[in-house]
């Protein structure tokens, strides 16, 4: 007589089916893990990205600076007065080759 053995696949399966919420709580807890830890990743490689950024920043302020100093450096008046008198031989008008022309 040969008694009959239940199914172990049926028995799990009937099991997972009456606790059903259970199983979807499951799921979303580990489907919300899953989540922290893409946004966690995200997060670190934003905030990589903005100290990068910040540095590039600094760097682009100073050579700012430094343009800026350097444009005061070569539009200094004098210093443009010089190379117009070594470089194109040029002078500063004197009041006696001055000629007034009036336009009608």
């Amino acid at each position: 007589m040969a008694e009959r053995q239940p199914r172990l696949a049926a028995l799990i399966a009937a099991e997972l089916w009456q606790s059903k919420w259970l199983l979807l709580l499951f799921f979303a807890v580990i489907a919300s893990a899953f989540a922290v830890v893409d946004l966690a990743q995200g997060n670190r490689l934003l905030t990589a990205e903005k100290e990068q950024l910040m540095v590039e920043r600094e760097s682009l302020d100073v050579e700012w600076r430094h343009l800026n100093l350097e444009e005061g450096a070569l539009g200094e008046h004098s210093r443009v007065e010089g190379i117009a008198q070594r470089q194109m031989n040029m002078k500063r008008v004197a009041r006696t080759d001055e000629k007034v022309i009036e336009l009608k």
